[in-house]
């Protein structure tokens, strides 16, 4: 299954996401058990660049209050929603290859303007519309 979020800077400190820009994580997994170290991460990112967790979502319905939950529980911030938000940088990985080699499973999709747009990586077509 795929869960995606983005990591928005909606302040002028920080390093790496430019400011009032967010970029989006796409990550393919199989369980929330793989999702807490990624969360984990992401939190310690958040707290040292003050950044915003943004759009959090998951592709299969049924599973989206257990992923909320521990969602919540890591972040313990509250999760930015915005329809209009469109990520500067779309970054795509498969767990499953990570763990053989650690740059297997990524690929960096370049900014779409839209939902009118198509980019030929775009392994999901949904990828930029979360």
């Amino acid at each position: 299954m795929k869960v995606s979020y983005m990591l928005l800077n909606q302040s002028e400190l920080g390093n790496g996401i430019p400011s009032g820009k967010a970029w989006q994580w796409i990550h393919c997994i199989e369980n929330e058990k793989q999702l807490i170290p990624i969360l984990r991460k992401v939190q310690k990112i958040i707290k040292e660049n003050w950044l915003t967790f943004a759009n959090f979502t998951v592709d299969k319905n049924n599973e989206i209050e257990r992923f909320m939950g521990v969602a919540n529980d890591i972040i313990r911030n509250q999760i930015y929603y915005d329809d209009k938000l469109n990520p500067e940088r779309i970054f795509y990985i498969n767990e499953d290859l990570k763990s053989e080699d650690e740059d297997a499973g990524v690929v960096i999709l370049p900014f779409c303007k839209g939902r009118g747009s198509r980019n030929v990586m775009q392994p999901w077509p949904t990828a930029a519309w979360v």
